[in-house]
């Protein structure tokens, strides 16, 4: 059976502790299975979001799609982030329904990813941030009295 991934070439940085290793060929979904879905996809059809022209880098290590910034600071890419959240309905985890002391005791019984059969990956969306992700205006509108 052939393979029917795609190889794009992008920035990429490897698998153990994230050090950028420049441009690399990236085995990728085939466009057609994100052709419908409804939710961007950062390689094949970007939102029209103000990142998208900033280098793409994929980061080996931790499995997220950055854009770097004109800092040299990387942003998770906002269509990679619409496809996790995609992942991670939250009416189908009962893990995330448990509130307080009823969701730290099974916490400590069994691994916290048994508890649902989707990856909770809002984590991608934390990382170093020098504030360019986010979009113009918004900053702004932010701001106390």
């Amino acid at each position: 059976m052939t393979d029917p991934r795609e190889t794009v070439t992008l920035g990429y940085a490897e698998p153990v502790h994230g050090a950028v290793q420049g441009q690399a060929p990236v085995r990728v979904h085939p466009r057609a299975q994100c052709e419908g879905r409804g939710i961007p996809c950062c390689i094949h059809d970007p939102s029209p979001h103000h990142m998208r022209d900033w280098p793409m880098l994929w980061r080996a290590d931790t499995g997220v799609m950055e854009r770097t910034c004109p800092h040299g600071t990387g942003h998770p890419d906002p269509d990679h982030l619409a496809w996790v959240t995609s992942l991670t309905p939250e009416h189908a985890c009962p893990g995330k329904m448990l509130t307080g002391e009823a969701r730290e005791n099974i916490r400590a019984s069994i691994r916290w990813d048994a508890l649902c059969r989707y990856p909770h990956l809002e984590w991608q969306a934390v990382h170093g941030c020098c504030g360019c992700c986010e979009p113009p205006g918004e900053k702004e509108t932010k701001k106390g009295p």
